[in-house]
């Protein structure tokens, strides 16, 4: 199983484009190891299309944290596994 790192704020920068590449060029089941505290919603959402599009079977595991649209990241993949003394943070959109 592949593991993809989405660690720190959510940007719509080249780490994020690095990401959804990597979600998009997965060849099998993969895992995306979470700990972020959010940040942009659009870049977020990128994330999550590309989740969404995949033929293979996406985990999350959170260490520490998802929060804001971190969190929404780990809710478009098919499992979560959230590690002891981790949070998921949802919160109202501005």
């Amino acid at each position: 199983m592949e593991n993809i790192a989405l660690i720190g704020p959510v940007y719509d920068c080249m780490d994020t484009d690095d990401l959804v590449a990597g979600i998009q060029g997965a060849t099998e089941d993969f895992v995306l190891d979470i700990n972020s505290p959010g940040g942009d919603a659009f870049a977020g959402l990128t994330i999550v299309n590309a989740i969404q599009n995949s033929e293979h079977k996406a985990t999350a595991n959170v260490h520490v944290m998802a929060a804001s649209i971190a969190a929404i990241i780990s809710l478009a993949c098919d499992e979560v596994v959230v590690d002891e003394n981790s949070v998921i943070m949802l919160h109202n959109c501005w």
